[in-house]
C-alpha cells in the first residue's frame, strides 16, 4: 500500500482534491480493537494526505501563469 493508503490527491484549477481509490477504505472489523486500529490508520493516512495537499497547493502557487 502506498504512503497515503486508500486515498490520493488530485490538483485541478479549482484546487486540491482528496479521492478515495477504492470502495472499501478499511478491512472488515470484528471487534472494538480492530475498529480503533482501522480508524487510527485512516487518520494517519489523512494526515499524510493533508501534507501532500499543502505541498501541491504551494507548488501550484509558484508556477508561472504564462
Amino acid at each position: 500500500m502506498n504512503k497515503t493508503g486508500p486515498f490520493s490527491v488530485d490538483y485541478h484549477s479549482g484546487g486540491a482534491y482528496v479521492s478515495a481509490d477504492r470502495t472499501n477504505l478499511c478491512n472488515g472489523c470484528m471487534s472494538d480493537g480492530e475498529v480503533d486500529a482501522q480508524i487510527r490508520l485512516m487518520k494517519e493516512f489523512l494526515d499524510r494526505i493533508a501534507v501532500e495537499m499543502k505541498r501541491r497547493i504551494k507548488a501550484e502557487e509558484k508556477k508561472d501563469i504564462f
